[in-house]
């Protein structure tokens, strides 16, 4: 009986650490900029949880702002994703460039307030073997578009800085191709014919150190409000460094 009970968890750590993700979130670039010509940089590594407790996707997030008036700042931001191959040849990889402009404005000496409308875009790809796949190492690959708004509150001094913010965004697929089948349905069709999701992200940022260089957490979520079923990471933890010069 015991060996039985192990067989079956085993054949479904198989089954659901094999699933197809076509999605996850990057770190919120939250800069808190408070004059003309101020530079943020931040260099961020995480993971999100996807599907299930034994999917993950690892995120390498580097990001950029800088005030360019009194009340305009702009960004660019860049996002590597991964999931490491299984023993199976199963994995996958993504990226997404982003670019925003925004407004902000104090409200006191330590208060901010700031909103930002984001543009980017990026690409998938997954390979997929065990189970839940009719054969091994079935693939599938598109683009992607993305859009939307992130207004953020923080307070910010010398030492510490602490955020929340939100995304609101509208993500599109494009150029899917593959011959993933996954748990029975052709996964090119179903991305082709439901390509397009509308996603809430609420993120807390945390700072700590000195004005010019400090250590930064962000934990958040990604809700998708069109499919709440959908393939993508969800919870996200990442933690890095910020600099503002």
């Amino acid at each position: 009986m015991k060996k039985l009970i192990i067989f079956i968890l085993g054949l479904l750590i198989l089954s659901l650490g094999c699933s197809p993700i076509y999605y996850s979130p990057n770190a919120q670039n939250v800069p808190l900029i408070s004059a003309k010509g101020e530079k943020n940089i931040s260099v961020n590594a995480g993971s999100s949880n996807a599907n299930n407790l034994f999917n993950s996707v690892s995120v390498l997030d580097l990001q950029g702002s800088y005030g360019i008036t009194n009340r305009l700042a702009i960004q660019l931001n860049a996002g590597f994703f991964n999931v490491s191959k299984n023993e199976r040849g199963g994995g996958g990889n993504g990226k997404l460039f982003e670019t925003a402009i925004g407004y902000y404005v104090p409200v006191n000496e330590h208060f901010l307030f700031e909103t930002y409308a984001l543009f980017g875009f990026g690409n998938f790809n997954n390979i997929v073997s065990g189970p839940a796949s009719n054969t091994i190492n079935e693939n599938i690959s598109g683009s992607l578009m993305r859009y939307g708004i992130q207004p953020d509150f923080g307070y910010k001094s010398k030492d510490i800085s602490v955020a929340v913010s939100t995304r609101l965004l509208k993500l599109n697929y494009f150029d899917i191709s593959g011959n993933l089948t996954y748990e029975g349905e052709n996964q090119v069709d179903y991305l082709t014919q439901n390509s397009s999701y509308l996603l809430f992200e609420p993120a807390l940022t945390l700072r700590a150190g000195w004005q010019a260089f400090k250590i930064q957490l962000q934990l958040g979520n990604s809700y998708n409000l069109t499919n709440v079923s959908f393939r993508q990471g969800k919870t996200f933890f990442i933690a890095g460094f910020h600099l503002n010069f």
